[in-house]
């Protein structure tokens, strides 16, 4: 089994904790939330939509802070 790192994003529907998996970056089993999240994993998270495990929403990565300690921002995306 490989190693991974997972970020932990907040649906901004429903609130519900998604984790997602990446075997991009320090692959280190670190947990990151949105404002802890290495580039390498931000940069995969930017280039994909992703599902909300409870609501289904679809959430896709709207913008990206180059500040340290302002997160990126998560919108849901139309369908």
């Amino acid at each position: 089994m490989g190693m991974f790192d997972t970020v932990t994003l907040k649906c901004p529907k429903c609130k519900h904790d998604n984790d997602f998996q990446f075997k991009v970056g320090p692959c280190c089993l670190n947990t990151y939330n949105n404002y802890e999240a290495p580039p390498s994993i931000v940069e995969r998270l930017i280039d994909e939509v992703w599902e909300c495990g409870e609501c289904k929403s679809k959430l896709e990565i709207e913008s990206l802070y180059p500040i340290r300690n302002i997160p990126f921002i998560i919108n849901l995306k139309e369908q």
